[in-house]
């Protein structure tokens, strides 16, 4: 090192008193460690090791044209040794890549390739549910009595909805058809429909409905709707209402079918106690006035049910009814 200063210095001072014409430089080699600097060459090598870190410099001199000498400095600068080699030439170098650094190099490029084929994923269209099909079960039986009224099957399969309050004969128990009536009120050889609005009573109201045989179907019943209360049919073909107001008296009244189908109040019978015998009258109405027909001793079972009549005795008084008030005799002028 201590030679390469003096060589500097004294090229230095040539410099400064004239023209030098060549000023021939032998090689000089520096060893380091295991590395050897060729500063003629300007190339430095440095082998696998380590040692401390050591600063080479190459000079050497060109003639200008002017007659003075240039001097120039290449420094390289080398610290511990690592593997491998680091080469420099003329002032030129290259790296090796490592093979981390190539195999990081090639994931990214597979990366950006399956990027670039993956295809572009796309949201299909949103389909509309379908919409609900609404079916309807075949009435199989005759009637069928629902909350709005009963559903009623005609021969030719058709279904008519005959509308009446059904909630007693929906919450009584038992099959609800059961307590529908089916009865021919009128004598023309169809059955009448009588629905119940309420059971378990002595007295039991509900909806008629006449069946028309033109139309095959069931029709609202306007005048029998009007007496509203349930009735039996008798051997003559009127039909009767029977009313109880207690267990001992009950009242019965009979219709009759006029000219057009008009339906009209024929009789009144009366059944009441009076103190410990029964009584049993029978009244004659006409244009809604009743007439005492008949006035006869009750005869009553052990349950106090009504068997039949037999004649009053002459010491017994006979019940009188006044349909309407006599008028008073008028005065002569």
């Amino acid at each position: 090192m201590k030679k390469s200063i003096a060589l500097l210095f004294g090229l230095a001072l040539l410099t400064g008193c004239g023209t030098v014409d060549e000023v021939p430089i032998e090689p000089l080699k520096v060893e380091e460690s295991t590395g050897t600097t060729d500063i003629s060459t300007g190339t430095v090598t440095t082998s696998t090791g380590t040692g401390t870190a050591t600063t080479v410099s190459t000079a050497s001199t060109t003639k200008s044209s002017g007659g003075t000498a240039t001097f120039v400095t290449n420094t390289t600068t080398s610290g511990k040794a690592k593997s491998g080699s680091n080469k420099s030439s003329g002032g030129s170098s290259s790296t090796k890549t490592t093979a981390a650094q190539q195999q990081s190099t090639k994931k990214n490029q597979t990366s950006q390739q399956q990027t670039q084929q993956k295809p572009q994923q796309t949201t299909p269209p949103a389909t509309e549910a379908p919409a609900p099909v609404t079916t309807r079960a075949i009435q199989q039986e005759k009637f069928v009595v629902i909350d709005e009224g009963i559903s009623f099957k005609t021969e030719d399969g058709r279904v008519q909805r005959l509308t009446a309050n059904t909630s007693a004969i929906l919450s009584a128990g038992g099959d609800p058809v059961s307590y529908i009536i089916e009865r021919d009120l009128d004598s023309d050889s169809h059955p009448d429909l009588f629905v119940p609005e309420n059971v378990g009573t002595a007295n039991v109201t509900g909806k008629y409905f006449r069946f028309n045989s033109d139309t095959g179907m069931y029709e609202s019943w306007h005048q029998l709707n009007t007496i509203g209360k349930l009735m039996t049919v008798n051997s003559d073909g009127t039909l009767n209402a029977h009313i109880q107001s207690d267990p001992f008296n009950c009242d019965d009244y009979v219709y009759a079918w006029g000219e057009g189908g008009v339906i009209y109040e024929k009789q009144h019978k009366k059944l009441y106690m009076s103190g410990a015998d029964a009584f049993y009258d029978v009244y004659s109405v006409e244009g809604g006035t009743e007439t005492l027909v008949s006035h006869e001793k009750a005869i009553l079972d052990s349950a106090g049910n009504f068997i039949g009549t037999e004649p009053i005795l002459p010491d017994e008084p006979a019940q009188e009814e006044t349909t309407s008030a006599e008028e008073p005799a008028s005065e002569e002028e």
